[in-house]
């Protein structure tokens, strides 16, 4: 509220430590997560994996802990498609089908039945 005129530079700042922000909370809940449950192996797909920070980082990061990262190519990065076709082939190999004429999107469905 104190800057009446936002210039470039200041965006610039904020736009980086939203960036630093969002990467240190991903990499951070991944790496507890891959911990957790005895994880050698992570994938990631979506358009988060288009972020060249989010990828360095999560490189680094993932080599110390001596887990493999797998990050889809820039070319399949532009959504979640496969984030969304892995967990329905996971959900098939397990039998789990659905009524498609009941099927309906919701944001809030978890992957796992883990709380």
């Amino acid at each position: 509220e104190a800057e009446k005129e936002l210039s470039d530079d200041f965006k610039k700042r904020v736009a980086c430590e939203f960036e630093d922000a969002v990467t240190e909370v991903l990499v951070e809940k991944t790496l507890r997560a891959a911990d957790e449950y005895g994880v050698k192996t992570i994938v990631v797909g979506g358009g988060v994996s288009a972020n060249t920070h989010i990828k360095a980082t999560l490189r680094e990061q993932t080599e110390h802990a001596g887990i493999a990262l797998l990050i889809s190519p820039l070319e399949f990065a532009t959504d979640n498609a496969v984030m969304i076709a892995l967990a329905g082939y996971f959900h098939a190999l397990k039998k789990e089908f659905c009524d498609v004429k009941t099927l309906r999107p919701d944001g809030q469905l978890k992957l796992s039945k883990k709380t």
